[in-house]
């Protein structure tokens, strides 16, 4: 078994609002405007690595990972922890109802029953087919639901599958970076893509040494540079 996902992992995510587009869980859907951390995501539970804005509507994440073949996947196990409840898509497919009633899913959707106390946090296994599964780039993604009026919320998540092919082979450097527009507090990055025998999935921008920004495509607008520095640069100063 190798975990393809693993707990308290990065994850792109919307932190309430308006229903995204439908493609939100889909591989070729840009969440590169979506904010990112780490796993436990919640609220008013303690102990979350990323602590979610108050509301009890619906939220949504995303994380990329790559399977060098898919056909020789046996199994998948998704383990969750959903307060209250849970949708969870892999490429666009839905593949895990946990705590959510039967029918379409709406952006008024809630889950079915409150979760207290130990079952909050608590971790749930669930088999998912693999015939979702692709070679290269895929995307698992998670819909969390509120049961009526509640303020409290805890998610993550981890996948794994059995029989993957750890991918051991390193894509090529990136090359060619430059800098085509740069303002007092930022920096656009733009670089030449790397190849890979199977897929590049992402790249992380890394500011004075300090991860910034992850982003699925060869260039970053900002570079994270202002973000990286809590939106205070000082004049006449180099920055990596």
């Amino acid at each position: 078994p190798v975990e393809v996902v693993t707990r308290g992992a990065l994850w792109r995510y919307r932190d309430g609002g308006a229903e995204p587009p439908v493609d939100w869980n889909r591989v070729g859907f840009d969440a590169d405007a979506w904010p990112e951390g780490p796993a436990l995501f919640g609220r008013e539970e303690g102990g979350e690595a990323t602590v979610l804005a108050p509301g009890t509507g619906a939220r949504w994440f995303r994380r990329t990972f790559v399977v060098a073949e898919a056909d020789a996947v046996t199994d998948l196990r998704l383990d969750l922890i959903a307060d209250d409840g849970a949708v969870a898509y892999l490429n666009g497919a839905e593949v895990v109802r946990d705590n959510v009633a039967t029918g379409p899913i709406t952006a008024t959707t809630l889950a079915a029953t409150y979760r207290t106390g130990a079952a909050e946090r608590a971790v749930r296994s669930f088999t998912v087919a693999r015939s979702a599964l692709v070679d290269g780039v895929n995307v698992l993604a998670v819909r969390l639901l509120q049961a009526s009026g509640s303020p409290d919320a805890s998610f993550d998540a981890s996948l794994t599958a059995t029989g993957a092919t750890v991918d051991t082979v390193p894509p090529s450097l990136p090359t060619a970076l430059t800098s085509p527009a740069v303002t007092a507090s930022t920096a656009d990055l733009v670089w030449a893509a790397a190849t890979d025998d199977v897929a590049v999935d992402h790249y992380d921008v890394f500011v004075g040494g300090t991860l910034a920004a992850a982003v699925g495509t060869s260039q970053a607008a900002d570079g994270g540079l202002a973000r990286a520095h809590g939106g205070g640069l000082s004049p006449a100063t180099t920055y990596s």
